[in-house]
């Protein structure tokens, strides 16, 4: 490589603004300017026709490379003088960490531009709503530290004890690619590297460029359903959805909070009309299990109330947010039920508050978890509207939708069947 210095006219003429940019294509590899101006150029008030006049200058200057990708704006890449220039900031530590990458390392394929571009949107929409809040580090896929050899996701956020994969989908993988995928976080989950151990893992499926989301939605969970499912336990943690959505998520994980509960006691009042009170769910060490809540009515006397042969106590999550533990604690809620057995003597059913009765058939023909023994289901409409034994319903193996006659659960009332429903396979 032919020896680069960097002039001093060149960081004399480097506006503050012009230093973040530098950095920030260094950590992202690559950056446009509609999102240099969003997230940047703004800091300073400053609009696009003043990012386009910088952005010329950095070009000008042969700090960065335009990249031509059919999208409006051509995307900027660092030369090897912007490398250097990179380096000589960290040194006066504008940027933390060593600069070890060259440009030749962050050049990417055209056809893999539009994918990185997303996913940097993606952690720029993170980092700017995060600001100064919380402390967090972001590794791209090509930053990984040594020690997170085990596994390459698109990227990764470290706080707190936590870990947070991005896997950026833009409606392109197919079957063989998704497989290997899962594979791999398999054999991760199966052995992790100390890197990861004793933190909670998520893994964010962000869909993005994606024409119909729900049906994006369904083959991805249908993937995971056949290859991961087992090992979606809570402590390692999926969700699939849109970038909006997904980055809620993030921030809640951030601050550190726990929502379980409190999402489930949105539901208090909605309870309580049917007798029921609502705690924390205390079974953890029982069930290997973290649950929203748990419910049930009690006597004067402060023991569960029986009626109709049952004792009226519930295990429940409320599943709106379509985590995928919960599909998993329904696949193997028979192994949950046999704990409680062993431990205590009983078993305790499960509640599932889930958005309407065609959702969760879809969901549980991904991975045949219909017909589940002690697992039922109700709809914030379904509560507010019905009596409890009413408002419960549970589905069979070939989506019958059924409530029951009275509160001991047993005798069933049948209500609708769906059509089959053919899940989306990845082609």
């Amino acid at each position: 490589m032919a020896n680069v210095k960097v002039s001093q006219a060149i960081l004399q003429g480097l506006t503050e603004e012009d230093c973040s940019v530098l950095s920030a294509i260094y950590r992202h590899r690559c950056l446009n300017a509609p999102l240099l101006c969003q997230y940047f150029y703004m800091q300073a008030n400053a609009d696009m026709e003043y990012t386009q006049m910088r952005i010329q200058w950095l070009v000008m200057k042969r700090l960065l490379e335009e990249v031509e990708c059919g999208t409006g704006y051509p995307v900027l890449f660092l030369t090897t003088l912007g490398i250097e220039t990179v380096k000589m900031l960290a040194i006066k530590e504008k940027v933390i960490g060593p600069v070890t990458k060259s440009a030749y390392d962050l050049k990417m394929s055209p056809k893999n531009i539009p994918h990185q571009m997303a996913l940097n949107k993606f952690v720029l929409e993170v980092n700017a709503r995060v600001k100064d809040s919380h402390d967090y580090r972001y590794y791209d896929g090509k930053f990984m530290p040594s020690t997170a050899e085990s596994l390459m996701p698109d990227g990764i956020f470290e706080f707190s004890g936590h870990t947070v994969f991005l896997e950026m989908d833009m409606g392109t993988e197919r079957s063989p690619h998704m497989a290997r995928k899962w594979n791999n976080y398999r054999a991760f989950l199966e052995s992790r590297s100390s890197f990861y151990q004793d933190k909670n893992i998520t893994m964010l499926f962000i869909l993005e460029n994606i024409k119909v989301l729900s049906q994006r939605q369904r083959t991805v969970w249908s993937s995971i359903g056949r290859f991961l499912i087992d090992k979606i336990d809570g402590n390692f943690e999926v969700y699939a959805d849109e970038p909006g959505t997904l980055q809620d998520i993030l921030l809640e994980k951030m601050e550190g909070v726990s929502t379980n509960l409190q999402t489930a006691k949105t539901y208090k009042n909605l309870i309580a009309a049917h007798g029921f009170s609502i705690s924390e769910a205390l079974f953890g060490t029982i069930t290997h299990y973290e649950f929203d809540g748990y419910i049930r009515k009690l006597t004067p006397a402060k023991k569960v109330m029986i009626q109709e042969d049952r004792p009226q106590e519930f295990l429940i999550d409320v599943w709106l947010d379509g985590r995928l533990s919960v599909l998993h604690k329904i696949l193997y809620y028979h192994d949950i039920e046999r704990r409680f057995r062993a431990c205590v003597a009983r078993s305790v059913p499960y509640l599932v508050i889930v958005p309407d009765e065609r959702w969760v058939n879809r969901m549980l023909a991904l991975c045949n978890a219909r017909g589940v023994q002690d697992v039922f289901y109700t709809t914030t409409d379904r509560l507010r509207n019905s009596e409890f034994n009413k408002a419960v319903f549970q589905l069979d193996e070939q989506g019958t939708v059924y409530h029951f006659s009275n509160m001991g659960l047993k005798e069933t009332v049948y209500e609708h069947r769906f059509k089959e429903h053919r899940c989306e396979g990845i082609k």
